[in-house]
């Protein structure tokens, strides 16, 4: 099972691989910054990247430079394979057009930084319970 982070800003993760490993949270992490770059991975089209084929869910933010969440989004939903993939949202965007639009294209969850604070330790054990109660299709 694999956990992929779609987040540009270095210090947010940091702490959520801190709260992970405070938590306990064994899953294997991959870390892209932008929507762009998380597409390739999910795609097996970066050479020098491991090929995810089995993410547990994805981490997102919405304000990112090249691909933004909301682009990202768009992307992944219209692939007939990453689809099904369920994408979480972190991000200091309280804006509703924003939340709005990321609930319209399928999220499992908006969630602001500011609320879940530095640590990210209620939003890791919430995806943590998550991980370990949703059943998952096989491939």
């Amino acid at each position: 099972m694999h956990i992929l982070i779609v987040e540009d800003e270095e210090l947010d993760v940091i702490a959520l691989q801190r709260a992970f490993k405070k938590h306990q949270v064994h899953y294997k992490t991959t870390i892209t910054r932008n929507g762009a770059e998380a597409l390739a991975v999910l795609r097996g089209d970066d050479p020098e990247r491991e090929f995810i084929t089995d993410p547990v869910f994805i981490l997102l933010d919405i304000n990112m430079p090249r691909m933004n969440g909301l682009e990202f989004l768009k992307e992944l939903r219209a692939d007939s394979f990453l689809k099904r993939i369920p994408v979480f949202v972190l991000t200091t965007s309280d804006e509703q057009r924003d939340i709005q639009a990321a609930y319209r294209l399928g999220i499992s969850g908006y969630t602001l930084k500011q609320k879940v604070g530095g640590d990210f330790e209620k939003l890791v054990a919430l995806l943590n319970a998550y991980a370990d109660l949703v059943v998952f299709p096989d491939g």
